[in-house]
């Protein structure tokens, strides 16, 4: 099913598709290199012989797909993705394929782009169990897309399957100590490597990388569902995550949950939001286009999405200078170092950002301070009442008005933004 969105966040009446047997899962990529996206399904196959396949369809150049053509792929896949694993240039697919009945052995099937959208047969690589959900990334750092997988079992644990540069792969396992639903990656510690997050019914695990594709043990969060996914929900410059929480969770069915990252990779306790019908997969997106990041749910039992959209906090912040004699800022000319102070009216403060000539917040900030609202300066100060200054150096700017923008983010994911403008003169 394709909605297409109005424009506002709202969508039109879905335009339904004809895909494979049984389809379990979806990706989108422009698999043919025309321009415009297409989609690929991974599908089970029926019962007994779970006969697996890929569908892709093909976009028209409007929104709408061509007949299916199918691709085999290993026994009974369960999700699908899409990246140039073979440094080609070209998007090819991989599917996590449980197996079937009596073995169930777990195995991820690599389908390589012949340049035109179609495929060559499968080459399967196995996991240690049987595999119900796939991912790409660098997990490595050596410029090539490698693979993950979570697996089932009593024991559940992660697959990684390292690139070795042309497109195959060798499998490392990472034990989450719980039965898992759902993974991810993204960087979720800020140290420029991609980490893993993990779903199961009770909890969410992270994984984060030791910077050449292993993977630490793994820290348990409250949480948990059917799926999970990764982004800057609450715009404070580090990535949260979101899953689902079907009708047989415990405590809180049919609803989402917002893990909000305290920066560092570690996760306060679960907002949850209610939706209907048994939501089963959740994504990230700016639905409505209004800067910030939007969530939808596929519900089961209700055969609809649910779209979630991210409201933005109304806070106020005035910079109130509290050492002494400072030189006035906002509106003012100076001459010589230009400060921001903050207020230690506020203990629950993250991190600092500021921003020069940039109000809006659509670059980089030029400072990131993690210790705000306790020492500016990166030293040991623990006093809240007593904050320290980072100066700015203005050599490099040009005579007239400036602005510097400082955002504070709190932890518990609001935050506060204030401009003020300088006056620059030799």
């Amino acid at each position: 099913s394709v909605f297409k969105n109005n424009g506002n966040g709202t969508f039109a009446a879905p335009q339904n598709f004809a895909a494979g047997d049984q389809p379990f899962s979806i990706t989108i990529g422009d698999l043919d290199g025309d321009g415009d996206l297409d989609l690929a399904t991974a599908n089970r196959g029926s019962y007994p012989d779970y006969i697996g396949t890929v569908s892709v369809l093909k976009n028209n150049g409007n929104g709408t797909f061509a007949t299916p053509q199918n691709f085999a792929t290993g026994e009974s896949p369960r999700s699908i993705t899409v990246g140039d694993l073979d440094g080609d240039g070209d998007l090819d697919l991989a599917t996590a394929n449980s197996g079937r009945s009596p073995y169930y052995i777990g195995t991820v099937s690599v389908l390589k782009n012949n340049g035109d959208g179609t495929f060559a047969a499968p080459q399967n690589f196995n996991t240690d169990s049987p595999s119900y959900g796939i991912v790409v990334g660098d997990l490595d750092g050596d410029g090539d897309l490698d693979l993950a997988t979570h697996n089932s079992g009593n024991y559940g644990n992660v697959s990684v399957l390292k690139n070795n540069g042309d497109g195959t792969f060798a499998a490392q396992y990472f034990s989450t100590g719980d039965s898992l639903s759902s993974i991810n990656v993204g960087d979720l510690d800020g140290d420029g490597d991609l980490d893993i997050a993990t779903a199961s019914s009770n909890s969410v695990f992270v994984l984060k990388n030791n910077g050449n594709g292993t993977f630490a043990t793994a820290e348990e969060f409250p949480g948990g569902g059917t799926s999970i996914a990764v982004g800057d929900i609450d715009g404070d410059g580090d990535l949260d995550l979101a899953t689902t929480n079907g009708i047989y969770s415990y405590p809180d069915p049919n609803t989402v949950s917002v893990l909000k990252n305290n920066g560092y990779g570690s996760f306060v306790s679960a907002q949850n939001f209610a939706v209907k019908g048994n939501p089963r997969s959740i994504t990230i997106g700016d639905l409505n286009g209004d800067g910030d990041l939007d969530l939808a749910t596929a519900n089961v039992n209700s055969d609809n999405v649910s779209v979630l959209q991210s409201t933005t906090p109304t806070l106020q912040l005035s910079l109130s200078p509290n050492r002494a004699n400072p030189t006035p800022l906002s509106g003012q000319s100076v001459l010589g170092n230009i400060y921001i102070f903050a207020s230690g009216e506020d203990s629950d403060f993250k991190r600092v950002q500021f921003y020069l000539d940039d109000p809006d917040r659509g670059g980089a900030p030029i400072r990131l301070e993690h210790s705000a609202p306790f020492d500016f300066a990166g030293g040991t100060n623990m006093d809240p009442t007593i904050t320290q200054a980072n100066p700015f150096d203005t050599r490099t700017l040009t005579n007239g008005t400036h602005t510097i923008t400082a955002t504070f983010a709190r932890t518990d994911g609001t935050f506060r933004t204030v401009t003020s403008t300088f006056t620059v003169a030799n």
